[in-house]
Formats: structure tokens, sequence, C-alpha cells
């Protein structure tokens, strides 16, 4: 299928700024029909949009319906330079089925365009899918694509008032803010740490911060640096992403120095979170692990009270660019 095929009676263009209000009804319509509730934000929509590397002019399409609402919509997305293309295809529910193959048709080719404009042999084209999104798996299935990986979105109840967890001798637990050393350090501690994990590419600090800087969710008053013998050894990273749609605060990294493991570094870190979540009114707190982490984050989690409540499978498929 070529870029010029689609469904009659749904014209493709390049996505707009003014579209995200469209867009987030497509995406909330499509959440809600698979898990019963909206699992996005028009700021998420936004925040695409202002992602360091991703050109809706480029990289996006939006398709329509003959009264102009948004019935489709899709994106690829580089990881820096490696051969990893994260690519994104919504249809609205009871929609025309072949717009999804149409769509994710296309941001397969950008996937390709992006791996040959970086030098790849090869490209990875990676896609997040809830379990319960039958008929996309069925058609990623069908289009050579496997699970490399499942991803469960965990939770915990938080009460209206949780103290600090107490710090145990020649531990250090600091707020980042807008500290530009702290932060160094955090993104050094994060670097080390995921090294090796699923779909981990390396960071400049400048890439990582910039990355964030553009975040809607980011507050850098949510980002704690834990020193042991003062030296850098854990790293938490929260962030709004769920305020609006769940009043939840949300873990976005946790990384632990592989010379700091097995020191409780990371529940103290979680346990800080918690309470800082608590004070700003927060009733929960949410995060996602990926459950094939050999570093035993599951059942970090799950100590702390964490309980999985939404499974997310990433798709993956390698295409050739000889």
């Amino acid at each position: 299928m070529t870029v010029t095929e689609h469904p009659a009676g749904y014209p493709l263009r390049r996505p707009l700024i003014a579209d995200l209000p469209g867009i987030h009804r497509l995406l909330a319509d499509h959440d809600t029909a698979l898990i019963g509730y909206p699992d996005v934000t028009e700021d998420d929509v936004r925040d695409l949009f202002t992602m360091p590397g991703f050109d809706p002019a480029a990289d996006g399409w939006l398709a329509t319906d003959p009264g102009g609402g948004v019935v489709g919509f899709a994106w690829a997305s580089r990881r820096g330079t490696s051969a990893d293309v994260d690519i994104e295809f919504y249809t609205h529910p009871g929609g025309e089925p072949s717009l999804a193959s149409c769509l994710l048709t296309l941001v397969e080719q950008r996937g390709a365009e992006i791996g040959r404009e970086l030098g790849h042999a090869n490209v990875r084209t990676l896609t997040g899918c809830y379990r319960s999104a039958l008929d996309e798996a069925a058609l990623l299935a069908e289009r050579g694509y496997t699970v490399a990986t499942t991803f469960h979105r965990m939770s915990v109840d938080l009460p209206a008032a949780l103290p600090d967890p107490p710090v145990p001798s020649g531990v250090r637990v600091l707020v980042c803010g807008a500290d530009e050393e702290l932060l160094r350090a955090v993104h050094g501690v994060k670097e080390i740490s995921f090294r090796g994990h699923f779909g981990t590419v390396p960071q400049t600090y400048e890439e990582w911060h910039d990355h964030y800087a553009a975040r809607s969710g980011t507050d850098w008053s949510q980002v704690w640096l834990a020193e042991l013998d003062d030296e850098p050894a854990g790293m938490l990273m929260a962030t709004d992403s769920f305020v609006e749609t769940d009043n939840a605060g949300y873990v976005h990294n946790l990384g632990v120095h592989p010379r700091a493991r097995g020191r409780g570094v990371a529940k103290l870190l979680l346990r800080t979170a918690f309470a800082e979540m608590a004070r700003r009114g927060r009733t929960g707190a949410l995060l996602g692990v990926d459950t094939g982490n050999s570093t035993g984050a599951l059942g970090l989690y799950e100590s702390v009270g964490m309980r999985p409540t939404l499974e997310i499978d990433v798709w993956r498929k390698t295409i050739s660019l000889t």
C-alpha cells in the first residue's frame, strides 16, 4: 500500500496544532472503548507535537470523515540515533477497519525512511497495545509483529497524610529543582541504572533535559537524588501526567546505581515520593513496569503496596532496509 492508497471517504493530511481537540477526542474514545476510561489528556497530545525530534509535517497523519471529524491519527518518532522507531496508530471505535491498516502502513514507511536517514540497515518499529485491544493485536500479528515485552500499570492508594520515611545513616535524599549539578547527577544514575533495559537508548544530559523540559507534566521539584556515602546512588522522577485523569502522582523513572542495589535506596525514594504526592493532595500513585525487568522491580513495587491494574503489550517488528 502506498501513501496515496487509503479508504474512500477518509482523506489523509498532516496534523496541525489546531487539530489537538479533535485528536484528543479520538484518543479518549479509543481508550474508553478498550479500557473503560480516557487514558490521555489534551496536554499529552500537545507534548507529542513539541517533543524534540518529532515533526508533524513529516512524522504524523490525520484521517477525517466527510464532516471533517478526526477518525484516525498516526505518528512515528525516532529514538535518538538508534534503530528503534516508536509508532502509534489510532482509529475511531467501530470505524472503517481498513483505515487502521492504512495508518500502520504509513508509519512503517516513515519508520523505514527514518532508518535510512540515520544510516541503518534495519529498523525496529515498536508500538504499545492494550491487552484488551484484540483487533489491533490481530492486525499487528498479521503484519509480522510479535510481543517483545509487557508493561504493567501499577497503582497504590495514598492516605491524606503520609510522613516522610526515615533516612538511614550515610544516605541523603535531595530535591533537585532547577539545580543543574543535581540534575546532571540524576541523569548519570538514570543512564547507568537503565543500561541494557528494554527500549533504552543512551541520551546526553542535554537531550534528556530538553525532552522533559518540553513536557507539560514535568516538575523538577519532583525529581530526587539519593546519595549513599556522598556518592550518587539513586534517582526518582515523578510527573503530573496523571493528575488530571486520576488525581495521581506518576513515578516516571526510578533507578539505582548497581553499586547501591540491595541497600533499600529504591524503596526509600518511592516512599519519599509517595509522601510528597500525598502532601500535594494526590489520592494515588501510578507507575509502569516492564515485567521482563531482570532487577526484580515488580516485587519492589508490590512490597510498597502497589498492585497491577492494566497490561500494555509492546509489539515489535524488524524491517530490512536493504
